[in-house]
């Protein structure tokens, strides 16, 4: 007894203690001395763990009913010190050789490190190690039981799903290191923005979801919207930079009519996904018209797609137009070239999920190629390609390397194309992951007498680095920074910044994602020279927007600046190849 690790304590009939050995004594802090004659529930004081209601002790209930017994559920002892230890105890009768009941023997040992261990594990099986949220398996298990209790009591829930737009640009420019810490602010961020019995959890690499139990429609919505508006307002600073972090939404409703888990997250990603495709930063709410959920586009299966799409030539080019803000009117300027994929149930791929899977499982540049080919062919195929909107292509940064400029110009011999008529977009992220190899393309391309835009312009702030060293003829400012123009004093010193330094530099702007005319006229007023947006036109089929019988004319005529500042056509910076003759509707005039 006085040698072994476990807590023994002896009593005589009536409870009174009769004996402590030396680890009984440590743990409830009373020597044998003090403690013997003392009723056991003196010395031996339990509480339960989680509701601290007092525990009767076992000796009482052994020494009445005559058998053992022990402690139900987990318990905590107090010492005589106030000191607390998780233990587990059981007692046991002790009788004479004649089988007289004389006392009872309590039998505990300490198990708080063991209790720690096991909080510690459950914690670290059920929340994210990065950022400290709950993870996507825990999440899951909770966005089930949610689903049930809608199903079976008619609760209603709504889970809102959402991602971080320009996360790729941080990781780019600033590192691994900065995107992890990037994610380990969200918690804090979010912090105070939701109710205390609703789930914020981390699903993997910059996606998080937000479980709202019995949450009415209306209060969801104000919630998300809360979501999106903390990072639109909230700037991510490392090492002396700054970025601006945005993010999207998609939120569903949990009702009896949600058959499944799995359902609801389908849905809540599609609508996210809508968020992005209608210019992000915003939330969009699934529509619940008993029409399916437009499948979760996992980027692995995205990506086993592309490479059939390729051989297979299903990649579709629709075109948008990018417009001149003239004092007297609008007119077409460029067409900008975009992608589009339908799946197999002919809906088309999120363009934010088709480029992500391309690029992370490197096919990106093969895509880029084929858009190019294709574009300076559906180009040629227009029986007066001099008549057709000049064209605005966009590159990845996984395509700049090797011989894409000689890919270009093999591509403008081969459909006979003016270089004059074709402008390269590259974006932040893409001159950010590596300059030297950016700068070298741009200056080949130049070379041919191609122009070049600075694409999404203002997701950080070293952009203006780029703007200084690339030799840009556009600069296209991020949408981020339109859609509240006019209501946003913020936003309005910002673009006018950004375009009093695009003109001083002989560059000319264009304000993307402009989604109605007041926009538009804020942005005529700034000075800004041309825009792009929902409010000019959806993007159509490349072969009809290029073939517009009125030459690309919405409206009167406006002017453009050249990279010198004056209003002139444009001209190669040193054409390698012949002039060509530009289109009335398309020059930059």
């Amino acid at each position: 007894m006085q040698s072994i690790d476990d807590a023994v304590i002896t009593t005589d009939a009536a409870g009174a203690i009769t004996y402590l050995n030396p680890t009984a004594e440590r743990l409830t802090g009373w020597s044998e001395t003090d403690a013997r004659g003392q009723p056991v529930s003196a010395v031996f004081v339990l509480f339960d763990e989680h509701t601290r209601a007092p525990v009767a002790d076992p000796v009482h209930r052994c020494l009445r009913e005559g058998r053992s017994v022990g402690t139900d559920g987990p318990a905590v002892l107090v010492g005589r010190t106030g000191e607390e230890h998780a233990v587990g105890a059981s007692a046991a009768p002790n009788r004479d050789r004649t089988g007289v009941l004389i006392g009872a023997v309590l039998a505990f040992h300490d198990v708080t490190n063991l209790r720690r261990l096991a909080k510690r594990m459950k914690y670290e099986a059920t929340h994210d190690a990065l950022t400290g949220l709950v993870n996507r398996r825990e999440f899951d298990r909770r966005l089930q039981r949610a689903v049930n209790t809608a199903r079976a009591q008619g609760h209603e829930h709504a889970l809102c799903y959402f991602d971080l737009d320009r996360f790729k640009l941080v990781n780019d420019i600033a590192g691994h290191a900065a995107g992890d810490s990037l994610l380990q602010q969200v918690g804090r961020l979010l912090a105070d923005k939701f109710r205390e019995r609703d789930t914020l959890a981390r699903l993997g690499g910059d996606e998080f979801a937000l479980l709202l139990e019995n949450c009415a429609p209306e209060e969801a919505h104000r919630i998300a919207g809360v979501t999106v508006a903390s990072f639109r307002e909230w700037r991510f600073v490392w090492m002396d930079r700054a970025f601006r972090v945005g993010a999207s939404a998609g939120l569903t409703s949990i009702t009896r009519a949600t058959e499944s888990a799995q359902q609801a997250m389908s849905e809540a990603d599609a609508a996210c996904y809508s968020a992005k495709e209608n210019g992000r930063d915003r939330v969009h709410e699934y529509c619940g018209d008993g029409a399916p959920a437009v499948p979760q586009h996992a980027p692995m299966i995205v990506a086993s797609s592309l490479v059939d799409a390729l051989t297979e030539n299903r990649f579709r080019l629709v075109g948008q137009p990018i417009v001149a803000l003239g004092a007297n009117g609008t007119y077409v300027h460029r067409t900008e070239v975009l992608l589009r994929l339908a799946d197999e149930s002919g809906a088309d791929v999120p363009t934010a999920t088709l480029i992500q899977a391309a690029e992370r499982y490197g096919i990106m540049a093969s895509i880029d190629r084929w858009v190019i080919d294709n574009a300076l062919r559906t180009h040629a195929s227009v029986q007066n390609p001099a008549r057709a909107s000049n064209l605005s292509i966009n590159l990845s940064g996984d395509s700049l390397g090797g011989d894409l400029a000689a890919f270009v110009s093999r591509s403008f011999d081969r459909h006979r194309t003016c270089p004059e008529q074709v402008c390269f977009e590259i974006t932040e992220t893409a001159a950010a992951r590596n300059l030297d190899q950016a700068l070298r393309f741009l200056h080949d391309v130049k070379k041919l007498g191609c122009l070049v835009a600075l694409d999404d312009f203002g997701g950080g702030l070293p952009s203006f680095r780029y703007l200084r060293d690339l030799p840009i003829d556009y600069l296209k400012i991020d949408g981020s920074f339109i859609r509240d123009l006019g209501k946003s004093a913020e936003d309005d010193v910002v673009v006018r910044s950004m375009n009093d330094l695009a003109h001083a530099l002989g560059v000319i702007t264009i304000a993307e994602g402009v989604a109605d005319q007041p926009t538009a006229e804020c942005l005529r007023n700034l000075g800004v020279d041309c825009a792009q947006g929902y409010a000019f036109g959806a993007p159509a089929p490349l072969a009809e927007m290029l073939a517009s019988p009125d030459g690309g004319h919405l409206q009167g005529v406006g002017t453009a600046r050249s990279r010198s500042g004056a209003c002139a056509p444009t001209a190669s910076s040193s054409g390698s190849k012949a002039p060509c003759s530009t289109s009335s509707s398309g020059e930059d005039a």
